[in-house]
């Protein structure tokens, strides 16, 4: 059985820009604690990549034989990601998760249990056959299908089930697991081994009948501007200045972009203070300015330590934190935003793939995918970086 090493560079070496995750894992490393801090702007700059240290996940993804040997030395136990969309691919993450039957596609009203049955109910409807390419079994009994992204066609990941129910897409901007890496309970939620269980080693190109379906909808027509503010607190008690709402405006933005620790909390207790404050002190922002803004931070965070952006996860936190606080009590007259306890934690929501290398293990008969017939069992945002309603004066250090 090949190495992960040995896999990593058989990749790299077939054109597959590849990086380390960790031992037994399908999660990228973290950042070293200067990269951690957003000190590091650029990250394909960054000095971290030219020694041993992960950093940065999938944005360090490479086909430098000299660099993987650095990291692989440092950590002979890391388990290899293939960033999808640096690689040229667009891979179809067939998932298996215990929910109940939904539509196959929202064009295609079937009722079916998971991905795989998803996209039987897709080739029925296109009336054509379940790709022939590399497929790879995943150790939740998933399947992931490899395409070539067509020359001029730029797909973006996707978890929202964009081409179908319990249909994922990793390509720009996503990554999967390398066949013939192993994950382990504890630290992930189950055993196994990412396992080619497909006749043919080939990666297709992504068919017609696939295309219009992995790209996005066409975008809804512009939403009107959000009503005016509330006024800055003028004629109550403890009034507040614009300068008061920018700082504190500013500082939530700041620690759910910069601040060390988990992020689904950060996020949600920024939005539950701010809901606290427009609520109760007529703070000059609304739920869809708040919701902007702490997103499009949530984001920049994400994306400079190189890993998934869960939008839809990020947005149900805010969501949550922003009811709860305009349910908060407040014990302050001034604008503090502070609650009384209430006696037990709040918890966010859960965060809701010749020699033939690592391929060449032989797929066992009968493993390819189960036919429904027989079984039905993861700036840019243009968010504002100032307080709506406020001006735009005033010194505000950007983190780095």
């Amino acid at each position: 059985m090949s190495s992960p090493y040995q896999v990593a560079c058989w990749l790299a070496w077939h054109g597959f820009a590849v990086f380390p995750l960790r031992p037994h894992s399908k999660r990228p490393f973290g950042n070293c604690r200067a990269c951690g801090h957003g000190r590091c702007t650029t990250p394909h700059e960054c000095p971290c990549l030219t020694k041993a240290r992960p950093c940065h996940g999938l944005l360090a993804a490479t086909t430098d034989l000299g660099q993987l040997a650095r990291w692989w030395r440092h950590t002979p136990r890391a388990n290899v990601g293939i960033h999808t969309g640096r690689s040229g691919l667009v891979v179809l993450d067939l998932d298996r998760k215990p929910e109940p039957p939904a539509p196959a596609a929202p064009d295609i009203p079937t009722p079916v249990t998971d991905g795989l049955h998803a996209l039987d109910a897709l080739t029925a409807a296109e009336q054509v056959t379940w790709p022939d390419t590399l497929t790879v079994k995943t150790p939740s009994q998933g399947r992931h299908l490899y395409f070539r992204c067509p020359e001029g066609l730029s797909v973006s990941s996707d978890a929202t089930g964009r081409v179908g129910h319990q249909i994922d897409l990793r390509a720009d901007g996503g990554y999967v697991v390398a066949p013939g890496c192993a994950i382990h309970a504890p630290p992930e939620d189950r055993d196994g081994t990412y396992q080619r269980c497909s006749p043919t080693t080939g990666i297709a190109e992504l068919p017609d009948w696939l295309r219009h379906r992995v790209l996005p909808p066409a975008p809804a027509p512009a939403e009107p501007a959000p009503r005016q503010a509330p006024n800055l607190g003028a004629g109550r008690s403890g009034q507040h200045t614009a300068a008061y709402w920018r700082r504190i405006w500013h500082d939530e933005l700041d620690k759910v972009e910069t601040r060390p620790g988990e992020r689904w909390r950060l996020l949600y207790a920024a939005a539950r203070r701010l809901a606290n404050l427009a609520t109760h002190d007529h703070a000059p922002w609304s739920e869809t300015e708040t919701t902007d803004a702490l997103l499009a931070a949530a984001l920049r965070r994400r994306q400079r330590t190189g890993k998934p952006t869960e939008e839809s996860t990020a947005r149900r936190n805010i969501a949550r934190g922003w009811l709860r606080g305009t349910h908060d009590t407040p014990d302050s007259l001034h604008g503090l935003g502070r609650t009384r306890p209430t006696g037990r934690a709040e918890t966010p929501a859960a965060p809701s793939r010749a020699d033939t290398g690592p391929l060449s293990q032989q797929p066992n008969r009968g493993s390819g995918p189960p036919r429904a017939s027989t079984t039905d069992t993861s700036d840019g945002t243009g968010a504002s970086a100032h307080p709506p309603n406020t001006p735009a004066t005033g010194h505000h250090q950007e983190a780095a």
